[in-house]
């Protein structure tokens, strides 16, 4: 019985362990039923090396192995389904017959069969988690017991051992569960403070500290490949004159309005940030000065004539300038490509507004009628 507690103990050890290691390592994507089939793979094959590895502190009992293998199994079976389930049988059966062939070992795949099964049916079923954890150990447990009935044990001593067996399962089950489940919650909840970090509460887009970690990447990426970039500096022309007029609840209408609008204009892997206020950018990867040209001018035009509907149902008007730089056509140093934009972006202001100027300063684009400034 020594033996047995000293070997189940392990056991629980190595999954707590196994299992907080690979939480941490998988920490941005979590196991589920949607994950990818490589990744539902890639999670089965490792859950069964964890398993594996609790069979080599098993312990023996005639040609029956104790251990508590199936915990790992069931934890793939509860969140990521049959794929990765039946994936970590793969090394369990092999590191089974590495241990011994025997009569045991060719029961062991059934009885694997038999839990994933009996676990995927179980978890269908309209029960709290716990009762969904107890009823999968209980009857992996169940199909376990049967490698037992043959051992060559008193009556009493046997029965002493499965009910050890059992209270170690429960405990060992319950332990592993409650462990990834923290360590789970604990992961979200990290991710959701990185984003909101990373995220302008009002728009959902990048923030002010997102934009400045992707452009010092991006910059440099441009410079050492010679590929292009280009940014664009979006202002909402005479915004505090809607704040003054409408409040600020409608302002922030607006804002969310006009972040729609950019976003949809853009490609998908375009960076749109709102960098405080009424300024948003527009950071664009490979992309020639003609089309950055064309862009800002798409913008311009539909901000011109869309109309913003506030929350009372007034529709109102707004233009938008447009500075932007384009490195290395307009900007010959990828590092100036910020202040070259801004500086567009400024004398668009200053030159009538609802335009785009290039970095040069050069009006491009403009409605044919200079608005007050």
């Amino acid at each position: 019985m020594l033996d047995l507690v000293k070997e189940l103990l392990a056991n629980i050890a190595i999954i707590t362990s196994g299992l907080f290691v690979y939480s941490q390592l998988t920490k941005d994507k979590p196991l589920n039923r949607h994950s990818s089939f490589l990744r539902k793979m890639f999670v089965g094959l490792t859950g069964g090396m964890l398993a594996t590895v609790l069979m080599t502190y098993s312990l023996r009992l005639d040609e029956a192995l104790l251990d508590l293998r199936f915990i790992p199994v069931i934890i793939l079976v509860y969140y990521g389904g049959a794929i990765p389930a039946l994936f970590s049988m793969i090394p369990i059966i092999i590191g089974r017959f590495l241990i011994e062939v025997s009569e045991a070992a060719f029961y062991s795949p059934i009885l694997l069969i038999l839990v994933v099964l009996l676990g995927l049916l179980i978890t269908k079923l309209p029960v709290s988690q716990l009762v969904k954890v107890f009823l999968m150990i209980s009857s992996t447990f169940f199909w376990f017991s049967f490698l037992l009935i043959e051992v060559n044990m008193e009556t009493n001593e046997l029965l002493s051992v499965l009910a050890f067996f059992a209270c170690m399962s429960y405990i060992a089950g319950f332990l592993a569960f409650y462990t990834i489940d923290y360590v789970r919650n604990a992961q979200k909840i990290m991710r959701e403070y990185r984003k909101a970090a990373l995220t302008d509460p009002l728009t959902g887009l990048h923030n002010i500290r997102q934009f400045d970690q992707l452009f010092n990447s991006w910059s440099k990426q441009a410079q050492l490949s010679k590929s292009s970039l280009a940014i664009l500096f979006i202002d909402i022309d005479h915004f505090k004159k809607v704040n003054d007029t409408y409040g600020h609840p409608e302002g922030d209408i607006v804002l969310k309005t006009l972040s729609q609008l950019i976003e949809k204009e853009v490609r998908s892997d375009d960076i749109v940030s709102r960098n405080g206020g009424e300024e948003f950018t527009v950071l664009l990867r490979t992309i020639s000065l003609s089309q950055s040209m064309q862009l800002a001018e798409r913008i311009r035009q539909l901000v011109e004539r869309t109309p913003f509907a506030l929350s009372n149902g007034t529709k109102i008007s707004i233009t938008v300038s447009i500075g932007f730089a384009h490195y290395p056509e307009t900007t010959a140093c990828g590092d100036r490509i910020l202040k070259d934009a801004d500086a567009a972006l400024y004398v668009a202001k200053n030159s009538g507004r609802n335009r785009v100027v290039k970095a040069t300063g050069v009006t491009l684009f403009s409605p044919g009628k200079e608005d007050e400034k």
